[in-house]
């Protein structure tokens, strides 16, 4: 009787172990998972708005070659004017 209750006891303690294990790395695994996925989304996020800005880039340098252009014209049109009035 006291071998079988020994046997009842070691597989008690053998299943509990073996389900906190399992509970343990099931959360481990979710955690990896749910990491995983974020950094993922995160790296697609970052490689959509590093694209977005790049694309943005020309458009951009075009603005500040136009306001340049203007400013030369103006500054030019000024001594034009100066000119003038001596």
């Amino acid at each position: 009787m006291k071998s079988v209750l020994k046997i009842i006891v070691v597989l008690v303690v053998l299943f509990g172990a073996y389900w906190a294990l399992m509970s343990l790395f099931g959360v481990l695994i979710s955690v990896l998972m749910i990491a995983g996925i974020v950094g993922g989304v995160g790296l697609l996020v970052r490689a959509a708005w590093r694209k977005r800005q790049n694309d943005k880039l020309p458009e951009a340098n075009a603005k500040k070659v136009v306001k340049a252009d203007r400013e030369a014209e103006r500054a030019l049109k000024e001594m034009e004017r100066r000119e003038k009035i001596r």
